[in-house]
């Protein structure tokens, strides 16, 4: 969630440097394992501020800058085409939503519910054209991650 400056700084400095760029959900064992290697006070608290250190408070913080344009996926350049870059971010996204049982109901609405077409997308994954029902079905989930995603509601 960062980079810590370490150059210089004692082990209870570079201690508290590392515990304020880590994960929040591990830096109580971190601070744990530190008091009792004695590279922390024993009175040692993690600060309130460290608590936003979470993949969700990370991708809160970059939203806009994302969505932008400033932080590119690729910042130094890919192989990806236009159309793969677009199929990366909405199958990763389809993925991750297909993980969650809970999330099973909203996926079966999107099967049902005719979407914008992106041609180019779906002929690159063979769905452009289905024929069997499992591709009518894959096209339609490949479509509606394909729309969630271009329009920024990843």
């Amino acid at each position: 969630y960062g980079i810590a400056d370490l150059r210089g700084k004692t082990d209870e400095e570079c201690v508290k440097a590392m515990l304020a760029i880590s994960d929040a959900r591990f830096q109580a064992g971190l601070v744990r394992d530190a008091i009792a290697a004695r590279k922390l006070p024993k009175d040692f608290s993690i600060p309130d501020s460290w608590s936003a250190n979470t993949a969700q408070g990370l991708a809160e913080r970059l939203h806009a800058a994302r969505h932008s344009d400033l932080l590119p996926d690729y910042p130094f350049g890919s192989d990806f085409d236009a159309v793969e870059i677009r199929l990366v971010r909405a199958l990763s996204w389809l993925k991750s939503r297909l993980e969650s049982p809970r999330n099973w109901p909203g996926m079966i609405a999107a099967l049902i519910r005719p979407g914008e077409r992106d041609a180019d997308a779906l002929q690159r994954m063979q769905l452009a054209s289905p024929r069997t029902l499992r591709e009518r079905m894959m096209a339609r989930l490949v479509g509606g991650a394909l729309a969630r995603t271009r329009e920024g509601r990843d």
